[in-house]
């Protein structure tokens, strides 16, 4: 009997271990930070390990965009902005600026060596402009 009970707690153990699991899953995708909602993305065809975008920006704010862009390691990343305004576009975790002139395309490129969510930012006007999520390869 003694030999039955004992397996007995090992299989409610090992159960209460999954459930337990997928709960805190369950919860770490529920509460997972998110970019907020934004106008929608302009994404441009690339090849493979290249990941390119385009932002709008009209009065300091974004117009199009996408407030997200997603990468891998080893990927080039091009964000090519235009902008109504004198602005600098600066990109966390990477340290890379670029001067913005009313009226003209902004490009800045770059080979996304670390991972991790980085802002993108427009340092005159104080906005996040995206967010850059670069996976492991």
């Amino acid at each position: 009997m003694a030999v039955k009970s004992r397996r007995y707690d090992q299989l409610r153990f090992a159960l209460s271990a999954i459930i337990g699991a997928a709960g805190l899953t369950a919860l770490a995708t529920f509460f997972w930070p998110s970019p907020p909602a934004g106008p929608a993305g302009t994404a441009v065809e690339a090849g493979p390990g290249q990941v390119e975008h385009r932002f709008e920006v009209r009065d300091g704010a974004l117009e199009a965009g996408s407030r997200l862009v997603r990468a891998r390691a080893g990927d080039r990343v091009t964000l090519r902005v235009l902008s109504d305004q004198d602005d600098e576009l600066h990109v966390h975790g990477y340290d890379l600026t670029r001067q913005l002139q009313a009226g003209q395309a902004g490009e800045l490129s770059w080979m996304a060596d670390r991972a991790g969510r980085f802002e993108v930012e427009l340092h005159d006007s104080h906005q996040t402009l995206t967010t850059l999520e670069i996976m492991p390869r």
